[in-house]
């Protein structure tokens, strides 16, 4: 659901700021879906917060920054330190994973897949997806 979900997000420039005629097209097959999974999810909390502001508790913990390399820089908000992340990530409490691309050194990234797809003015290559999983109890 949540590769439809983003379905034609981008501008013609690569900004993440609009729906496009594509994105409208796939909403029709996606609410369905929705009406399905939202019930499940109900007890879900979700923040709208800058991440230092975010309380520590149990909990798994899924962080998909803005890539840093220049593909996350398309993104209306940007990390400012990714370094500081990298620690407030390793702090939190429970299970960890946070997405990056192949090469990031703010974590000890392990590589997940490759892309796949077609190689477009936006996607200029096949880079590798990599992940950074951690366990840890409560401190």
């Amino acid at each position: 659901m949540q590769a439809e979900a983003n379905a034609g997000t981008q501008g013609a420039k690569g900004v993440h700021n609009q729906i496009t005629k594509f994105g409208a097209k796939s909403w029709p097959r996606i609410l369905p879906k929705m009406r399905h999974w939202l019930p499940k999810i109900s007890h879900w909390r979700f923040m709208q917060l800058d991440y230092t502001v975010i309380p520590n508790m149990e909990a798994t913990w899924f962080i998909d920054p803005p890539y840093n390399n220049i593909a996350g820089q398309r993104y209306r908000t940007h990390v400012a330190n990714y370094p500081q992340l990298g620690e407030w990530c390793k702090n939190r409490w429970g299970q960890v994973i946070v997405c990056e691309n192949y090469g990031a050194g703010w974590l000890p990234f392990e590589p997940l897949t490759q892309r796949r797809g077609v190689v477009s003015s936006y996607q200029k290559s096949r880079a590798m997806e990599a992940v950074y999983v951690q366990n840890q109890d409560s401190l």
